[in-house]
């Protein structure tokens, strides 16, 4: 798994979720919670579905992280 900072924006392509951009806030082993920049986080349900400004929590093992650069 690759190696995630707190605080860097990143394209997230995630198998359950679509691709979106957004910071990540907080990531262990397992989950990743990211604030969502652009794109809009999908969902089975409408409202699970997440959009820019809000955070989602993704699995990690499901997801693609690109770095886009960090905040300072």
């Amino acid at each position: 798994m690759c190696e995630l900072q707190n605080g860097a924006t990143y394209k997230v392509k995630s198998q359950r979720k679509g691709s979106f951009t957004g910071m990540l806030i907080h990531h262990c082993e397992t989950w990743a919670t990211i604030e969502i920049t652009d794109g809009k986080a999908q969902a089975m349900l409408a409202y699970n579905e997440r959009s820019m400004g809000e955070e989602v929590t993704v699995r990690r093992s499901h997801c693609v992280f690109e770095i886009m650069g960090e905040q300072k």
